[in-house]
């Protein structure tokens, strides 16, 4: 997920570029560990964060936040994050406190309103809550496909809403030939099956 960050830096010459993660994280079915970077005009920060090890979506945050922030004195916070975590509402009230007058974007993929989501009254009450710091607070907001910038609209978030792709893709010269003319066309995905409360994904 860095590679992005490190185009981002790549094209920015003239910008600084910091990317805040967390020593540990789930993933993919086992725990990753993160290393400090600093090449040119990016860097890599590595933090401890609270519940990073509990294996909890959207559950963790990082108690040295407000340092970094006053340490990096940012222009701009892009989150890659939902608007419901708790690390999303923690930056968002982090930059409130301060004054810091940050942009602040946020990045969703969820298509799902929460009445869609089947959650329990405890997780919606905080999602909820977090979602509503975030909103108040955010500038502008990156949704992933053209179904979470709905699910966006359909929750009341009234900031500008702009469709990307988060993770990319290799650039079209280095894809080759799709399909020999007159063969048909095939489609492959490769991906992962994961319960999301009671639905199957």
């Amino acid at each position: 997920y860095r590679r992005r960050f490190e185009l981002l830096a790549q094209y920015l010459p003239d910008c600084s570029v910091s990317v805040l993660v967390p020593a540990t994280w789930w993933e993919g079915g086992g725990f990753c560990a993160a290393s400090e970077k600093a090449a040119g005009n990016l860097r890599v920060l590595v933090r401890r964060a609270v519940f990073e090890r509990a294996r909890k979506q959207h559950a963790h945050f990082y108690p040295s936040l407000h340092r970094v922030l006053r340490e990096t004195g940012p222009d701009i916070v892009y989150l890659d994050e939902e608007p419901f975590s708790l690390v999303s509402a923690h930056t968002a009230a982090a930059l409130a406190l301060h004054n810091q007058r940050a942009q602040l974007v946020f990045c969703t993929y969820e298509n799902l309103t929460f009445d869609e989501m089947h959650l329990s009254r405890a997780r919606r009450l905080a999602f909820e809550t977090f979602r509503r710091v975030v909103f108040a607070r955010a500038d502008a907001a990156q949704a992933v496909t053209a179904g979470a910038a709905k699910a966006l609209v359909k929750q009341d978030f009234h900031r500008p809403v702009f469709v990307l792709p988060a993770i990319g893709y290799p650039p079209v010269a280095q894809l080759g030939p799709i399909r020999r003319r007159g063969e048909p066309l095939q489609v492959g995905y490769l991906g992962r099956l994961e319960e999301i409360g009671r639905a199957h994904v």
